[in-house]
Order: structure tokens, then sequence, then C-alpha cells
């Protein structure tokens, strides 16, 4: 592990011990987004494009097997929006929905303005979106 990861995965790995609080005691969307908005984060040195990858390895990561993590998409965005948001004024989580195989499917992302970030240009025709979170 780089020294830069050892100066960033702890930080992630800290604010997504409060995500699985937030989610674990159901705090609505719009509530979780202005919580995270607000906390101190270091970002001096990291690109946005490796604050992602770091939380990509971390939520996504095998281990012996097993993952670490909860990983889905919720928490990926949570966390991009927590530390993206600084750098990043206009950023969204965006929540849509699409029907897939006779079930509906639902999916949050990060988007800046209305383009989607981090995620396939598709993203946002696939799915209604039926909101979005921000500061």
């Amino acid at each position: 592990m780089t020294l830069k990861k050892l100066i960033l995965a702890p930080q992630i790995i800290f604010y997504l011990i409060l995500i699985e609080t937030l989610i674990f005691f159901s705090v609505p969307m719009a509530k979780n987004v202005k919580i995270l908005g607000g906390m101190p984060v270091y970002l001096k040195g990291f690109s946005n494009e490796y604050v992602i990858s770091v939380i990509n390895t971390i939520l996504y990561k095998n281990f012996l097997g097993m993952h670490l993590f909860v990983a889905n998409c919720i928490r990926y965005s949570l966390l991009g929006f927590l530390f993206l948001s600084k750098r990043i004024p206009v950023l969204r989580v965006a929540l849509g929905v699409k029907k897939s195989n006779g079930r509906i499917q639902g999916h949050m992302w990060l988007e800046n303005c209305t383009s989607v970030m981090f995620e396939p240009a598709a993203t946002s025709g696939e799915y209604m979106k039926l909101g979005e979170f921000y500061r």
C-alpha cells in the first residue's frame, strides 16, 4: 500500500462506518447528504479519479475470497459525494429506477450538473431519475 493510500484509506473507512450507521438507523437520504456534505476531509494532493479508485478498492476488493464491506451504489455514491463535494460544489447524488426482466431496479450515481460522473454515460438514459440530493 502506498503512502498516499495510507493517508486516504483510513478516512474512507471511518466515513464508511458513519454511512453504515446512517443507513442502519434509516436516516433519510436528503439528511445523509446534508450531514456528509459538512464533514471535513483531507484531499491535498489527491485527484478526483484517485479518490474514486481508492473508494472502489476499499468497497470492492476481495480479501481471502470475501468482501470486507457491503459494497453497493448507495455507499459508493455517498462516499464519492462526501469527498468530491468539497471540490465540486454542484455535485449531486441522483436516484433512479428502471424496469429489467419485469422487475424494478434502483441505482444511485453522482452528477455534476447534468453529466454523470464515474459511471457509464448511458446511466442517466437507462434510469428514470426520481430525485437528486445535494447540500
